[in-house]
């Protein structure tokens, strides 16, 4: 890689600064969204809470490694933009891994690394489709599974932090999570217009 996982995590800490409560507000609108949609429709959450959900990982996320600011009407991102693209990649991403998880756990497991960045590359290219969005992410993600894979397990004891304090530290670690995976992904698509000045991890 050119780039290691304290460089990633240092952005995130600067990009979430003073964004905290901000981005804790807006998930707890998405949470509510999402559940009664899922209460009140059944399907809805489908609908509904996807691209609810994608506002809230993606695009809230995204603009915030750009500079912006968190905002409540991110949200509603895909439905303006994209809306039955992300509904539609949600579920063809879904039923991919489910097959390819029936034939054992470790290929579902590798092709949902291959599919990770593709919600990213349709929030930024609402044009393409579907199936282009999970090409495009499968060769993006060629040589950079394992990296993503140890990123992640790089987390776990602030994972073990949110355990032991029954919750109340994913306030700060989920977007600081979510922000260190799209530095990720702005890092190995070769985009550095989002990359802020690195500090001391």
């Amino acid at each position: 890689m050119g780039f290691t996982r304290a460089e990633l995590k240092a952005q995130a800490k600067e990009q979430l600064k003073g964004n905290v409560w901000m981005y804790f507000l807006i998930s707890l609108v998405a949470g509510l969204i999402t559940s009664a949609s899922s209460a009140l429709f059944g399907v809805g959450i489908i609908f509904i809470g996807y691209p609810v959900m994608m506002g809230l990982c993606v695009c809230v996320i995204m603009n915030m490694t750009y500079g912006e600011k968190p905002q409540i009407e991110m949200i509603f991102e895909p439905f303006k933009k994209c809306y039955w693209k992300a509904v539609g990649l949600m579920l063809v991403e879904g039923i991919l891994i489910c097959l390819w998880s029936l034939l054992l756990v470790v290929p579902g497991i590798i092709k949902a690394y291959s599919y990770a960045q593709a919600l990213n590359i349709l929030n930024e290219n609402p044009d393409m489709s579907v199936m282009d969005c999970i090409s495009a992410s499968k060769e993006m993600m060629k040589g950079h599974k394992w990296d993503l894979f140890v990123l992640e397990l790089s987390f776990i004891l602030w994972l073990l932090l949110v355990t032991v304090t029954f919750g109340i530290a994913a306030i700060y670690v989920t977007p600081y999570i979510a922000l260190t995976e799209m530095n990720f992904y702005h890092r190995i698509k070769g985009n550095s217009a989002a990359q802020q000045p690195t500090v001391e991890a």
